[in-house]
């Protein structure tokens, strides 16, 4: 995936339903829970070189359940010599014997650090550690047949390598409300000056619930003073309008590096010619 201006990750909810999953609370874990605990990994029992190694331009499947089931925590640390490395990695899901993945971004991308970057991240769904190599996912995830997770080493230079848990709950049966995650990567190069930037389009009844931003900026300083727009069944008018980029991102007179439960900027570079910038907004309390 290559070099580029603006980059946008684009998370929905999906199905013939139209209601959220509950997370787990504490008052939840007081009662009975449902389903068996599974789990994937690089694991093995024999030695500590339990990880999966990609040569470039490999892919590799990291899990293939069967269920009903649901997806509850996601765990990578991967490493190489190539310094973007979190860009050239890409991460896909399948739902249900489909051949189009649901789930199709970059490991730092889908991680809310865009740019083949490296930073820390503390939100509710996504936590990033250890000075940006410890990667953890907690969107719940769940499907009724199957779900395959794959990695794809993209670099044609350096190989990679990665460890991983997937952790998941196999259910006696599917939610009759399930909704399917979805998350999508966008990326323009040259963006079109003065005109929107298309984030995302999507079909079917769900919810937009996320929103991870990346740019690297010719002009050298930030370019947020666009607004955001939401289109909603078709109309032609939208029924959401915003009042700047950072303002979408619920910051005041520009950006400045924060991560918090629902926003944050991981990255925000001094003005600079090619300044790179990262910021990412979960619409969990205020699903679209």
């Amino acid at each position: 995936m290559k070099r580029i201006a603006v980059v946008c990750v684009s998370i929905v909810l999906l199905s013939s339903a139209a209601r959220l999953a509950t997370c787990q609370t504490l008052d939840s874990i007081t009662r009975s829970q449902e389903g068996r605990s599974m789990r994937a990994s690089s694991g093995n029992w024999d030695n500590n070189n339990d990880n999966y190694k990609f040569a470039p331009g490999e892919t590799r499947v990291l899990a293939d359940l069967k269920g009903p089931g649901k997806i509850t925590h996601i765990w990578f640390t991967p490493s190489s010599r190539n310094i973007r490395h979190p860009r050239a990695l890409v991460l896909r899901i399948y739902w249900d014997g489909a051949t189009v993945p649901s789930v199709e971004v970059p490991m730092g991308d889908f991680f809310a650090v865009g740019n083949g970057m490296q930073a820390d991240v503390d939100s509710l769904p996504i936590k990033v550690c250890s000075r940006g190599r410890g990667y953890n996912s907690y969107w719940r995830m769940p499907f009724a047949k199957s779900a395959k997770i794959t990695l794809t080493n993209e670099s044609d230079e350096e190989p990679a390598s990665s460890y991983f848990q997937i952790d998941w709950v196999k259910l006696d049966q599917a939610p009759k409300d399930l909704m399917y995650f979805h998350a999508r990567y966008h990326q323009e190069f040259p963006p079109k000056m003065d005109k929107p930037y298309t984030i995302f389009v999507g079909k079917g009844r769900g919810h937009y619930v996320g929103t991870v931003l990346s740019s690297q900026n010719g002009i050298g300083h930030w370019f947020g003073e666009g607004d955001d727009f939401f289109y909603i069944d078709g109309e032609k008018e939208p029924s959401i309008v915003g009042t700047g980029t950072e303002d979408y991102f619920n910051e005041a007179w520009n950006m400045r590096v924060h991560s918090s439960l629902y926003t944050g900027c991981t990255v925000f570079e001094p003005r600079a010619p090619d300044m790179r910038v990262s910021a990412y907004r979960w619409h969990i309390a205020d699903p679209v």
